[in-house]
């Protein structure tokens, strides 16, 4: 025991800072003084989207590009939508490098049954390209395939197992 009471005690003191951050913000401006205040505002982001006369032109100028954005996308859109046994088929025909391709997107499930895709090219409509698909009870399909030749615009025919019949002609994009 004798040898813990000959060790000096720690002092305790209090650190001296010599930043005082009250005597800085009275020497502040007003702005600052209300920014760090405890009955500041909280930030609104349309207040800063629209703070300068730049800026708000900037806004309406993006707003403005994805309006016409999705107009041009609902007017554009190239599939052709028809019905066959009761059920939605929409078709389209892409064009990639020198291959062509037929997407085929069945809606609703109305018909379950095989479906033979006939698809030729409008200028030699005698050559056509014959595909089996078959519509399942799922709500939606798609189904897509190459088709063997380089035309703009390609003659659909789709005919059921009840031997009903939809033709249409498509533009490739």
């Amino acid at each position: 025991m004798s040898d813990e009471s000959n060790k000096p005690k720690p002092v305790e003191f209090e650190p001296v800072y010599y930043y005082s951050r009250e005597h800085r913000l009275q020497r502040a401006s007003q702005r600052i003084r209300d920014f760090n205040a405890d009955t500041a505002k909280s930030p609104n982001v349309f207040a800063s989207l629209t703070s300068t006369r730049s800026n708000t032109l900037l806004l309406i100028t993006i707003m403005v590009i994805c309006v016409c954005i999705s107009i041009l996308s609902k007017i554009t859109r190239e599939a052709s939508t028809y019905t066959l046994a009761g059920t939605t088929v929409s078709a389209s025909a892409k064009r990639s490098g020198a291959k062509v391709y037929l997407d085929i997107t069945k809606s609703g499930s109305s018909y379950v049954g095989a479906v033979t895709v006939a698809a030729a090219p409008r200028s030699k409509p005698d050559e056509p390209t014959i595909q089996k698909i078959f519509f399942t009870p799922d709500e939606k399909e798609t189904f897509y395939f190459s088709l063997p030749f380089q035309d703009s615009q390609v003659l659909v025919i789709l005919r059921t197992e009840t031997d009903e019949y939809l033709s249409m002609v498509l533009t490739c994009r």
